[in-house]
């Protein structure tokens, strides 16, 4: 990542030696500082850009293997239906690990726009989160949703004074 980002026009990259500096006490995983930590620094850039326009490319890694995320986090318990542990690749415990790092990068991720709308941000940012995998990789899925194994959400948070009936279809 460090030899593909900077390629790609943007003013300035910033790396987890950026958020350890700014934040020496966020919590570390695996592959670096957790996704609060992140949206933490990311508040921090946009609440200083009141005068200008800023865009803001930010990739999380909480929900990779091996799902590491802060001790600190519990969030409410996962109970697997019995459908999914039918269609369970791995070991549960393995499937509980990477559904409790799903549910903590959506909290974040919840925390962060909520955040965002709560504050006098939330009448000039836009905030559109999608990912390039899902919690699907550990099920089995029948020909007819197969489909479902590759899908991926996409979120947008567009102040009222952005959105027209004529330009987006909330339906």
């Amino acid at each position: 990542m460090d030899k593909f980002i900077p390629r790609q026009y943007f003013d300035r990259v910033e790396a987890e030696p950026t958020l350890r500096k700014y934040y020496p006490n966020g919590e570390t995983g695996e592959y670096g500082m957790h996704n609060e930590v992140l949206y933490k620094r990311i508040l921090d850039l946009i609440s200083n850009h009141s005068k200008t326009s800023i865009f803001v490319f930010a990739m999380t890694i909480s929900h990779h293997t091996p799902y590491d995320i802060p001790k600190s986090y519990s969030g409410p318990p996962i109970a697997l239906p019995e459908w999914a542990k039918t269609r369970m690749k791995f070991d549960e415990s393995i499937v509980l690990k990477g559904l409790k790092a799903y549910q903590y990068a959506n909290n974040c991720l919840g925390n962060f726009i909520k955040q965002i709308i709560e504050s006098p941000l939330g009448e000039n940012t836009i905030v559109v989160a999608t990912g390039d995998h899902n919690i699907k990789q550990n099920f089995e899925y029948p020909q007819a949703d197969l489909f479902m194994q590759h899908s991926v959400p996409l979120l947008m948070y567009i102040p009222s004074k952005y959105r027209s009936v004529n330009r987006i279809d909330i339906n």
